[in-house]
């Protein structure tokens, strides 16, 4: 089916969902381990995802009849991701629109904590803040760590070419300690 939608520019699904993740992933059938509903059309956003131009909607209240927030840090344990966070690329609530297509999963979880019931908004930050604390920091560690393994574990070996008079080769390498 998502193969037959794709085939088709400008494709616009909008469907529902039980619960969303921080990260967007959604859970359209099940609260925890009980069985709500059927996966209804989610893999409609799948096609739509991969159609040129096309917008997989997810469509939902922020809150439950409850007043529970749809929006949530994790899904409930046993929930089913219904539709992988790599195919939403806009979730609306009453509260505006969150646009995830192309975010990194802090900014998924800012975005989607900016359309949440006002009431869970501060939650939920503190549970992105637990979940993504450092994150940026430690990739810039990191990247500055590789960068300094590889300047000062270099070495760069002249070679002469393979006859005289041909230009010398320099061969760059770094430690494979460095590359784990």
């Amino acid at each position: 089916m998502a193969k037959v939608i794709r085939e088709n520019p400008k494709v616009v699904a909008i469907n529902s969902a039980i619960e969303i993740d921080l990260t967007g992933q959604v859970c359209a059938d099940s609260i925890g381990t009980y069985q709500y509903s059927g996966t209804g059309g989610q893999l409609d956003l799948r096609g739509a995802a991969l159609s040129k131009g096309g917008k997989p909607i997810i469509a939902m209240a922020s809150t439950t009849g409850k007043g529970l927030s749809k929006i949530v840090p994790f899904l409930k344990q046993g929930a089913g991701v219904v539709t992988t966070r790599a195919h939403v690329h806009y979730v609306v609530t009453e509260h505006g629109v969150a646009y995830l297509y192309g975010r990194n999963l802090r900014q998924r979880a800012e975005a989607l904590t900016a359309i949440a019931h006002p009431d869970h908004r501060e939650a939920l930050e503190r549970a992105a803040f637990e979940r993504f604390r450092g994150e940026g920091a430690v990739r810039r560690v990191l990247r500055g760590f590789a960068l300094q393994c590889w300047i000062s574990l270099t070495c760069l070996y002249h070679c002469d070419g393979p006859s005289s008079g041909s230009p010398p080769i320099w061969i760059t390498f770094s430690s494979p300690a460095c590359r784990s």
